[in-house]
């Protein structure tokens, strides 16, 4: 890929672990023209799926991120703007900074730089006239290795509350190699004769493959 004028091809060592969840939203059914007597699992549903879109579990830069960052802004004459995203608390507005020149390089640092919860899939109601006592919504959660699915369900339960039922429907860990070896250093010396001048990093990836 091209940073400014350098071009940098990546070496992927690690990627984020998957994790999804289904969340049971429960109520009381009534009439649909006297909603005050039911209790509308679909509104509950809403405010939750609100409350988790409008956040992000806690900042991580692993070490494979940070020098990604680093080395790809660099390249952009920006290594300032690397330190910011780099700092917690500076994050996220140094990324709503970068977003506005590049907003698909800002977005990916931030899904590199955070597990995140993202809701795909949602279910609810039977009928017109009824005040649904039952919806549901899936969340695709992707997990920085470092870190576990149960942190980030923890994460999710406090802003849901105790009385969603939380199902995981499939989980499967991160996984984070080293760089430091003889097949990254021959890539790496391939390369630099292929492409002289190119630089050559590990990176995260942000989706699952066959690598685990």
């Amino acid at each position: 890929m091209k940073a400014g004028d350098k071009l940098i091809y990546t070496v992927q060592t690690a990627e984020k672990g998957i994790c999804w969840v289904k969340a049971k939203f429960r109520g009381r059914p009534a009439h649909g023209s006297v909603p005050g007597l039911g209790d509308n699992a679909l509104v509950k549903m809403a405010k939750g799926v609100s409350r988790l879109s409008t956040s992000m579990p806690p900042f991580r830069a692993i070490p494979v991120v940070r020098d990604f960052i680093t080395r790809m802004l660099e390249g952009m004459g920006r290594p300032s703007l690397a330190d910011m995203i780099l700092t917690p608390g500076l994050s996220d507005s140094a990324l709503d900074l970068l977003a506005r020149e590049n907003k698909v390089l800002a977005e990916t640092f931030r899904a590199m730089l955070h597990d995140t919860v993202t809701v795909t899939m949602a279910e609810g109601g039977y009928k017109e006239n009824v005040v649904p006592d039952y919806c549901e919504a899936v969340f695709d959660c992707r997990i920085l290795p470092g870190s576990s699915s149960e942190k980030v369900i923890s994460w999710i339960r406090e802003r849901l509350g105790e009385d969603v039922e939380l199902e995981i429907l499939k989980d499967q860990a991160p996984s984070d190699s080293p760089a430091d070896t003889p097949l990254f250093k021959t890539i790496s010396e391939a390369l630099s004769k292929l492409a002289p001048g190119a630089e050559v990093t590990p990176l995260l990836s942000t989706g699952g493959t066959d690598s685990r």
